[in-house]
């Protein structure tokens, strides 16, 4: 597994700065033990890209704006699907799909992240050792 410990963060493609999440983001993420309260938006950029070994995205427009913007950075960016279950399929992000679908989403996340984690520690351990 890499290194005894990770940071995890999260940013969007395409957001208003600075918002908080939505109530429904707030209860789906804490009926699975999180809390994301203090979280605020953020955009992608260059500044917290590469402080990441690996970036996993929701669908493959997000995947594709990463690349094309940051091309270096492209043997970091992977679909969360197809590493989790070696099936790429995007997964709707909630504020552009509705927010009545927004406990699926989160428990589809956590099981791609809990069911892929050995994948996803290997694909860490293979960008570390290439880079």
């Amino acid at each position: 597994m890499p290194g005894d410990q990770s940071e995890v963060g999260s940013a969007d493609t395409w957001t208003v700065l600075g918002l908080p999440p939505v109530p429904a983001a707030i209860d789906a993420a804490e009926a699975l033990g999180l809390d994301i309260k203090n979280n605020i938006s953020t955009l992608v950029n260059k500044e917290n890209l590469v402080k990441y070994d690996l970036v996993l995205v929701m669908e493959a427009g997000h995947q594709e704006a990463i690349v094309n913007e940051f091309p270096r950075l492209s043997d970091r960016v992977f679909l969360l699907s197809k590493v989790a279950t070696g099936t790429p399929y995007d997964i709707p992000d909630p504020m552009k799909s509705g927010e009545d679908n927004i406990d699926e989403i989160a428990v589809e996340l956590s099981d791609l992240i809990q069911n892929g984690f050995q994948k996803i520690c290997q694909l860490v351990e293979h960008i570390e050792a290439s880079g």
